[in-house]
């Protein structure tokens, strides 16, 4: 299964804005699921 790379739009809120330094970022990542999303999110933050 061959998954392609997504582009898409994340608003961060509260916490997370604080923590991320910005309230809007637009990503492309090869995902399939949401977990998948939050993972690529997690890698990307540290």
């Amino acid at each position: 299964m061959t998954i392609s790379a997504k582009t898409i739009t994340v608003r961060y809120f509260a916490m997370f804005r604080e923590h991320a330094g910005v309230s809007e970022e637009t990503l492309s990542l090869n995902v399939a699921t949401a977990k998948d999303v939050y993972v690529g999110l997690v890698f990307t933050r540290q």
